[in-house]
């Protein structure tokens, strides 16, 4: 079903109604183990958390000599009232008992779940400190654009500062392809499948690829490639150069994409030296001033003084992007997405200095129903 009207703000611009499930509409369901996690706590802390609840808790911090506390909406809230109820070494070393180990990047898991767990060491390598993450599955959050995951095979990759729901996202994303083909996580840190050797049912029939930690994630992405044939790999967080390269290396041999980096925007990508070569990357050309300019690979020129004639600085994109599809991320608005269709003209009007196009996807919370509402970005 589509209803169509005209946008006020934009003349000649459409406002499209859309139900991307199918005829289907589906609330996003958050599922977590809370039980898992309260068993995780000392007794104390845990009864604690279960009287102020878990909803909305982001993270929990326990801190020897200090009272324990949890955070919601990026609020801090004591789970004890009492000034003088501490978190001590029994405290930390009954939960730090309980885990299979931190690894290099210390964070550890508990098997089967989704929360994680990092450590916080003094200079004798003792711990002191634990910041406990609550991991949630939110199923049906990727319906805002299971258009573009079923219907198309473009790469996307998904942009957004900590907090934005990358990561919920990115899983829901994988178990919806997991039913299309040799679906591959590339999983950091078990980030995105849990912890423990069988990965958790929220990335579906996908296979997985432990990364004990971020510097190893391009060496596994190759890995991934060269040894087991995927049709998609799917990344968490690319950050580096070599992962840039690695996910090139997976375009180039025809590997669908699923990935996200933190970055704000798609424009302060385009500004990262590590990152823009996921679009491209970035050249300088010297040329004399042509009467037509193609601007397909975007572009800004300026004229310079020369000794005899002035001559045009161009920079354009290098090369092909590697992503096709752009997902802007805000934290806080979870229901509310920019989508831009199509990233390479984005890139080139942005290094044009021009606006470019997205599309703003509204999730009605009530039914599940997604407007759309073709936009221009500055």
């Amino acid at each position: 079903r589509r209803q169509t009207g005209r946008d006020a703000s934009h003349p000649g611009i459409v406002n499209e109604r859309r139900n991307y499930t199918g005829g289907r509409f589906r609330k996003p369901t958050v599922r977590e183990d809370s039980q898992s996690l309260l068993n995780l706590l000392p007794e104390r802390w845990g009864e604690a958390l279960a009287r102020v609840g878990l909803e909305g808790v982001s993270n929990i911090s326990l801190d020897l000599g200090r009272r324990p506390c949890c955070w919601r909406d990026f609020r801090r809230e004591h789970l004890c009232e009492d000034p003088d109820h501490f978190v001590d070494d029994h405290d930390i070393g009954e939960v730090v008992t309980k885990l299979q180990g931190f690894g290099d990047d210390n964070r550890a898991g508990i098997d089967g779940q989704l929360h994680r767990i990092s450590c916080i060491h003094n200079n004798k390598n003792e711990i002191i400190g634990l910041t406990i993450r609550v991991g949630r599955h939110v199923e049906g959050v990727a319906d805002m654009i299971r258009d573009f995951l079923e219907g198309t095979d473009k790469n996307i990759l998904f942009l957004g500062e900590r907090g934005s729901g990358k990561t919920s996202v990115v899983r829901d994303s994988t178990q919806i392809l997991s039913g299309m083909g040799n679906v591959f996580v590339i999983d950091t840190s078990n980030e995105i499948a849990g912890d423990g050797n069988i990965p958790h049912p929220c990335v579906g029939d996908a296979r997985r690829m432990m990364v004990k930690s971020p510097p190893g994630q391009a060496k596994a992405i190759i890995e991934c490639l060269e040894n087991h044939a995927p049709s998609i790999v799917v990344i968490d967080e690319i950050g580096e150069k070599e992962e840039v390269e690695a996910v090139r290396m997976c375009r180039d041999r025809g590997v669908r994409l699923i990935a996200s980096a933190r970055v704000g925007d798609l424009r302060s990508l385009v500004e990262d030296e590590d990152l823009r070569d996921l679009f491209g990357g970035l050249e300088t050309t010297k040329q004399p001033p042509p009467d037509d300019v193609a601007e397909e690979a975007g572009g800004v020129e300026e004229k310079m003084p020369g000794p005899r004639k002035k001559y045009t600085r161009r920079v354009t994109r290098a090369s092909t992007p590697t992503f096709d599809v752009v997902v802007e991320l805000k934290r806080g608005r979870f229901d509310e997405w920019h989508v831009i269709t199509d990233a390479a003209k984005a890139v080139a009007d942005i290094l044009l200095g021009r606006k470019y196009e997205i599309q703003k996807r509204l999730r009605c919370i009530n039914s599940g129903e997604i407007f759309v509402k073709r936009i221009i970005k500055k």
